[in-house]
């Protein structure tokens, strides 16, 4: 039985943007898009996202808006990596 693996959609990424604006967890996020939290995780990691401390104090100053995480930005940088060639 083989396991199928699909992409995140850029509709998926703004609901992880979202829901970070408002400080939910990485597992609530999971949840919420039905997907493991560790996929959620790497997401954030690959896409800029600061997963070590994403419920932080809020410093002075404007605020940091989804821990970095941009969906638009992290999705064209997706699409980018599945289109280059890979290494055998």
């Amino acid at each position: 039985m083989s396991k199928t693996y699909n992409h995140l959609s850029l509709e998926e990424r703004a609901v992880m943007q979202v829901m970070l604006d408002h400080s939910c967890s990485l597992r609530a996020i999971a949840r919420k898009l039905r997907r493991s939290a560790s996929t959620i995780s790497r997401e954030l990691v690959r896409g800029g996202g600061a997963v070590t401390e994403p419920l932080a104090a809020p410093s002075a100053g404007r605020p940091r808006t989804a821990c970095g995480y941009r969906c638009a930005k992290a999705h064209q940088r997706a699409q980018r990596l599945a289109r280059k060639a890979r290494v055998a």
